[in-house]
């Protein structure tokens, strides 16, 4: 999941709400780390908001517990770094590749003490913002780079972010989480997934969004059951399902226990 893409995507959604941010009991898991301070302070009343700390003041995440918003967790990049970071400069001496599609975004070495450093510093702020848990983005760096050093400094890292007793949400990571649990190393660093285009899919070269395979849902699906008997919490994240495919996701997320999101835009900057 990446934010600020010049990529403008125009299409109906599910749902299309006014004013403040506002949920129903189906709908109590948002990711809105693309909107606005002044538009994200607004929102009320969702059970999980996923919200970016970084681009946030402490006052305006206390505003958002204070509008009932139960659960404020922040988004971390932890395996890659966008270049409207203020540090962006500061880490390209670590970068490993580009970002396909998303050009504003490149990999960098983790196991490099300067960057562990750097989520430490980056933790140690949120949690003073008042964040309850971590929205951890670019786990899949393990399956780019499948290095021994990139595997271990994954754990290195959960386990600097779960010492402050947060919750800890990993977005995608996919090949990471399913080599940890076959290994024995995830332990409780994890509290749950999120898995993006479980149901739908981005076609970066039209701006459009699409139905998935139906041999690549298989295979999330597959992996998400595995996540779910390992004791993890599942959500998923869509984007621009139809009315049909919309009520489909509903009905597998509520048959198993999933929470799910359905977003207008891929900056996730809409509500």
């Amino acid at each position: 999941m990446k934010k600020y893409s010049k990529i403008v995507m125009g299409i109906g959604v599910l749902l299309i709400i006014f004013g403040s941010c506002r949920t129903s009991n189906s709908q109590s898991y948002r990711v809105l780390i693309g909107l606005s301070a002044e538009k994200v302070v607004k929102c009320r009343n969702i059970d999980r908001l996923v919200i970016d700390a970084d681009l946030l003041l402490a006052e305006e995440v206390t505003l958002l517990h204070q509008n009932g918003n139960r659960q404020v967790l922040s988004y971390l990049n932890i395996g890659a770094i966008e270049d409207f970071r203020t540090d962006y400069d500061k880490y390209q001496g670590i970068v490993l590749g580009m970002y396909e599609n998303w050009p504003e975004e490149r990999w960098v070495d983790i196991s490099q003490i300067c960057w562990q450093e750097r989520i430490r510093q980056k933790v140690r702020e949120m949690v003073e913002k008042g964040i309850d848990g971590f929205f951890l983005d670019n786990a899949d760096i393990y399956y780019y780079y499948q290095r021994p050093e990139i595997y271990q400094s994954l754990l290195t890292i959960l386990t600097q972010i779960k010492e402050t007793q947060k919750q800890v949400i990993i977005n995608g990571g996919d090949f990471f989480i399913k080599t940890a649990i076959e290994k024995g190393d995830l332990n409780d660093l994890v509290d749950g997934i999120n898995q993006e285009t479980v149901f739908t899919t981005i076609d970066f070269s039209t701006g459009s969004f699409q139905a998935k395979s139906a041999e690549e849902k298989r295979y999330f699906q597959d992996y998400l059951k595995q996540c779910q008997d390992y004791g993890l919490q599942v959500y998923l994240l869509e984007y621009g399902a139809d009315k049909k495919l919309a009520e489909e996701i509903k009905t597998y997320c509520q048959k198993n226990g999933f929470l799910y999101d359905i977003a207008q835009s891929i900056e996730l900057d809409q509500y």
